[in-house]
């Protein structure tokens, strides 16, 4: 089994890109709600890291798991 591969690079700077740009969008849409500006902006970027993360463990646990079940294993 090869820890890194394409795939799982492009899952780790996919769910670190993308949760940041949605949350950073979805702040600065508060910001324009509320006339707050930048104070939701700038906590849409705080807690885009912690929601990534969290994401990226996921999506990568499933990805190991299922590689390492389609790998035949060596009977020793």
């Amino acid at each position: 089994m090869r820890l890194f591969t394409w795939r799982r690079r492009l899952i780790v700077i996919g769910t670190t890109i993308g949760m940041i740009a949605l949350f950073g969008l979805l702040g600065y849409g508060a910001d324009m709600l509320f006339h707050s500006q930048p104070f939701g902006t700038i906590i849409g970027f705080f807690v885009s890291f912690p929601v990534a993360q969290v994401l990226m463990v996921r999506l990568l646990k499933t990805d190991i798991k299922q590689d390492s079940s389609s790998t035949p294993h060596d009977s020793v």
